[in-house]
């Protein structure tokens, strides 16, 4: 899935190196490298979601079971809080130069 352009969201290249994170209040990190062919060219992105992890209950026989922590067992996450994202971006310039910076971003 893309940011979007033209009411388009879904991506036309690779969606690769997914990340998965889980924070002390149960919410999960994503955190993605996007890349998708636009009407100005090739764009690459990071891209990042989250989503709180929701208790899961079976029902069976009247009792009910909290799974919650059944959950990050099964994932074996790294637990970092907070999370810092690290990556070079690439920006074309003109007669065929690069210019290259870090970008640094702590969620």
């Amino acid at each position: 899935i893309s940011d979007g352009y033209n009411g388009s969201y879904w991506n036309t290249g690779s969606s690769r190196f997914p990340a998965i994170a889980i924070d002390y209040n149960q919410t999960m990190h994503v955190v993605w490298y996007d890349s998708t062919a636009c009407k100005w060219g090739t764009d690459n992105e990071i891209m990042y979601t989250t989503t709180r992890i929701p208790t899961i209950e079976d029902g069976w026989n009247g009792d009910t079971t909290n799974f919650e922590w059944f959950w990050l067992s099964i994932i074996s996450l790294l637990i970092v809080i907070p999370i810092l994202i690290v990556y070079k971006k690439f920006k074309k310039m003109k007669k065929k130069k690069q210019e290259s910076s870090i970008i640094k971003t702590i969620l």
